[in-house]
């Protein structure tokens, strides 16, 4: 092959960005505007399967049922993450490094695995109630899986990262001179960390907080499995009504209100994460 062919055949940097957009709209725009058109109908257009997913108790049940689930997740990423990334912080050399590590390893490990660790550890003769028995704390084993425990527990474990990892950073770049000014004016721990670390933090902890609610309200594996029947969320509904009952208008309205109620979410949250951090820059 020639010096001339292979300039001819060069991949030009528009062509890249051509390609780009012809991938992006095989692959992301036109599965959307399919999965839209399927849940008015392509033939005759109705909102059947909205009014169906809104009005019908079962339904709304699982969706309140879902925003349940998240928000509780949220929470108790919240209560362990800032504390840890906290520590993360005041640690050094190997020991913050192993710290890390153990951070992020949700991450990198297989969710099924993990789900099935837990399993094994919370099942009704696992780990944890083999040595409640014998500490002699109980007398029989006590229902730690295939409830609103097990999943929440997983769940949390699993996202913990998305709110480790930007509360470490917003810590990290703390303006020590800051808290140093706070403690020389008399503050308490508690004041500095009330009045002055927190506010300056709370992009970071709202960007991970939304980061835990938007994951937890897709969710299917861990409500599937580890789950029962009062633990039925919305990626579990859309499922059944795929592959089971076969309803795609049904199946295709709840996913768009899904995702439509992700943008909505994702949208407000950063707009007021970004208020807030032009308030932090007016009065710093």
């Amino acid at each position: 092959m020639t010096k001339r062919t292979v300039q001819k055949y060069r991949l030009t940097p528009m062509t890249i960005v051509y390609l780009g957009i012809l991938l992006f709209a095989v692959f992301y725009v036109w599965p959307l505007v399919n999965l839209t058109g399927t849940s008015v109908g392509w033939e005759k257009i109705s909102f059947h399967g909205y009014v169906k997913a809104i009005k019908e108790p079962v339904y709304r049940e699982v969706i309140l049922n879902t925003l349940r689930i998240s928000l509780l997740v949220t929470i108790f990423c919240l209560l362990v993450g800032y504390p840890y990334a906290k520590l993360l912080s005041y640690l050094q050399g190997t020991t913050r490094k192993v710290a890390y590590v153990i951070a992020v390893l949700p991450i990198f490990v297989n969710p099924l695995a993990v789900i099935c660790a837990w399993r094994i550890i919370l099942e009704r003769y696992g780990l944890v109630n083999r040595l409640l028995l014998t500490l002699g704390l109980v007398n029989e084993p006590i229902a730690l899986c295939y409830n609103i425990f097990s999943v929440t527990l997983v769940m949390t474990y699993l996202l913990l990262p998305f709110v480790v990892l930007p509360c470490y950073a917003a810590i990290a770049s703390l303006d020590r001179s800051l808290l140093a000014a706070a403690q020389n004016l008399g503050a308490s721990t508690l004041q500095i960390f009330l009045r002055v670390e927190l506010p300056l933090c709370m992009p970071s902890i709202a960007t991970g907080a939304l980061l835990a609610f938007v994951l937890a309200l897709g969710y299917f594996v861990v409500p599937a499995v580890l789950g029962g029947s009062g633990e039925t969320m919305i990626s579990m509904l859309i499922a059944r009504q795929f592959n089971i009952l076969f309803d795609w208008e049904l199946a295709s309205s709840l996913s768009v209100l899904l995702g439509l109620s992700v943008i909505i979410l994702l949208t407000v949250g950063l707009t007021l994460v970004q208020l807030w951090e032009r308030k932090l820059r007016t009065v710093i």
